[in-house]
């Protein structure tokens, strides 16, 4: 995957003198815990805690009801907002497909904390062509109707219940237009199996270079339309067919409706480091989910606590499940021999690389946290410098606009807190929700 990388100069603010800036900050920050480090007696109930708590140490709004029968956390309506994680469906029916796509969104529900819809799928027998399909990660309701149109299917939903009928039958379609994203056939070829164009910019989503015409890669889904049947793509952005079967027709337009309407989404990171002393009095709440007012009482409380430093990362951006990296860093150059006359060279500094990728009604997020510090260096006497590092990595769940918190304790007794936001924003950088 592409990678989009920043760097900086070192910059430490200490919390008791800026926080102030950031206090006025808004956004949803209901962080999950999650908890590293050693030597620390104070941990043992919170440890215990998260182990009952899930497998990333953290409640949900599934796995907190224990035994008790779980009701719905969302509506049926919602399935149009979903999301999945890509899925590849080869050589299965309708019905397998759909299967799959329902395991896979019950594994969804269970990491986002949410409690699954006890959907029903009815196919009629004729729904016996065999598909082959990359799904992207998009949302369950498009990803149910693509599987349906490959099938010859159309399909509706009423409730908990999905009903998969033929598509229209009758006789060719006259020359018909309709309008698909700038992307249209590079989804498309994704959609056959290709792979994606990478792009090293978040915000452009690079059209893969065209060596199938827009036939082929219909062809490449299964949809192998009449030898009379001319289908074309406008370098405008228009999509023409003419002498289409009804069926034919009616699948390129649910198709090229489908694609197209998907919104294309991003994910913004925003970080906070805390530091807090050896012997600072505090530990993380007992919640899984905090608002903005108890995250604001959570900062009041840094800003009473002396020694308490705060180190605010830049934002980064990154296209969904896109990796990114920010770093804040120094170039160290030392000698390494008696002569002086060797060199190597080592970064000093903060670096943060974060993966996430959208996953039911938030986003699943991974990151790696360093921070390297030169502890000692005498140029003079040619001797080694010596560097401390340390390190914190976290993989969990995060609500669209939520921030979680990964706790570090070191073996001094000091802590380190990561906060990060994780928000799911268009093109423009507003927020999809």
């Amino acid at each position: 995957m592409a990678r989009v990388r920043k760097k900086f100069s070192i910059a430490t603010i200490m919390l008791l003198a800026g926080l102030g800036l950031w206090l006025g900050i808004q956004g949803k920050l209901p962080p999950d815990r999650d908890i590293a480090g050693r030597n620390h007696s104070g941990l043992h109930e919170l440890a215990a805690a998260a182990t009952s708590e899930g497998e990333h140490g953290f409640r949900t709004k599934a796995s907190h009801r224990g035994a008790m029968p779980a009701a719905a956390t969302h509506s049926p309506a919602r399935l149009g907002e979903f999301i999945l994680p890509p899925l590849v469906i080869e050589g299965l029916t309708l019905e397998e497909g759909l299967r799959k796509l329902l395991a896979a969104y019950q594994d969804a529900c269970l990491k986002s904390g949410e409690a699954s819809l006890p959907l029903t799928f009815s196919v009629p027998p004729e729904a016996s062509r065999r598909l082959r399909v990359h799904l992207k990660s998009q949302s369950f309701r498009t990803s149910v109707r693509i599987l349906a149109t490959l099938a010859g299917m159309d399909a509706n939903r009423s409730g908990l219940a999905y009903r998969f009928e033929p598509l229209t039958t009758g006789g060719k379609s006259g020359k018909e237009t309709v309008g698909v994203s700038p992307d249209f056939q590079s989804i498309l070829n994704e959609m056959g199996g290709a792979a994606r164009n990478p792009s090293s910019d978040p915000f452009v989503d690079e059209p893969m270079p065209a060596r199938k015409s827009i036939a082929e890669c219909f062809a490449a889904l299964g949809l192998e339309f009449d030898p009379a049947t001319r289908v074309s793509l406008g370098a405008s952005g228009e999509l023409s067919f003419e002498n289409a079967s009804a069926a034919d027709a009616a699948a390129i337009k649910t198709l090229a409706g489908l694609i197209s309407s998907e919104p294309r989404v991003q994910i913004k990171f925003d970080t906070k480091i805390v530091e807090l002393k050896a012997g600072t009095d505090w530990a993380p709440p007992d919640l899984s989910q905090m608002d903005d007012s108890q995250v604001q009482l959570l900062m009041r409380d840094f800003a009473q606590r002396a020694g308490t430093e705060l180190q605010v990362m830049p934002s980064a951006t990154a296209k969904n499940g896109q990796d990114t990296a920010i770093e804040i860093t120094r170039e160290i150059i030392y000698p390494t021999n008696d002569a002086g006359d060797v060199f190597e060279k080592r970064d000093v500094g903060h670096v943060l690389k974060i993966q996430g990728g959208q996953l039911g009604f938030g986003q699943d997020v991974s990151f790696n946290y360093t921070d390297t510090k030169l502890e000692g260096f005498d140029p003079a006497n040619v001797k080694k410098p010596i560097f401390s590092k340390k390190e914190i990595a976290s993989s969990r769940f995060y609500n669209d606009g939520g921030t979680g918190f990964t706790l570090l304790i070191h073996s001094d007794g000091s802590k380190t807190l990561v906060l990060m936001t994780a928000q799911q924003i268009d093109a423009t950088g507003r927020p999809i929700h």
